[in-house]
C-alpha cells in the first residue's frame, strides 16, 4: 500500500504561489528544479533551470558593476521564471512532491517564510489507488 498526499482543495492567489514555489525551489536541490522542469515539459527550462544556479563564469567573467547588477536583479528573474513554471504547471504538483521529497515541517516552512497562514489546513493522506 502506498500513500499520496491530497492538496488538490489548497488554493493561493497567484503572488503567494510565487512565493512559496520561490521558497522551494531555493531549499530544494537542483536535482528537484531539473527534474520538475522536464516532468512538465516547461519551456525554456535550460535558461529557468540556471536561473537558480550560481555560474561561477559570470563572477569570473563579470566587472564588480556587472557582478552587482547581475546580483541585484536575480530575484526578480527568478519570480518571472517561476510565473512561467505556473503558467505550465499546477502550483500543488510541485507542493506535492516537495512533500513526498522532504517532510512536512519543511514544506510547512516554505509557507511560513512566504507569510502564507495555514493554521487549520486540512493535509490529507490518501491510499494511493494501484493500477492492475
Amino acid at each position: 500500500m502506498r500513500l499520496k498526499i491530497n492538496i488538490s482543495h489548497l488554493t493561493l492567489p497567484e503572488e503567494r504561489q510565487v512565493d512559496v514555489l520561490h521558497n522551494i525551489i531555493g531549499n530544494a536541490d537542483r536535482y528537484f528544479l531539473q527534474e520538475g522542469l522536464r516532468e512538465h515539459n516547461i519551456p525554456g527550462r535550460t535558461r529557468i533551470y540556471k536561473l537558480f544556479g550560481w555560474s561561477y563564469s559570470t563572477i569570473y567573467s563579470s566587472t564588480p558593476d556587472q557582478w552587482e547588477t547581475e546580483r541585484a536583479t536575480r530575484v526578480d528573474r527568478q519570480r518571472e521564471a517561476i510565473r512561467e513554471i505556473l503558467r505550465h504547471s499546477d502550483f500543488r504538483d510541485w507542493v506535492k512532491k516537495y512533500m513526498l521529497l522532504y517532510n512536512l515541517d519543511n514544506a510547512l516552512t516554505m509557507f511560513s517564510r512566504a507569510e502564507v497562514d495555514l493554521d487549520g489546513f486540512d493535509i490529507r493522506v490518501e491510499r494511493e489507488v494501484e493500477n492492475g
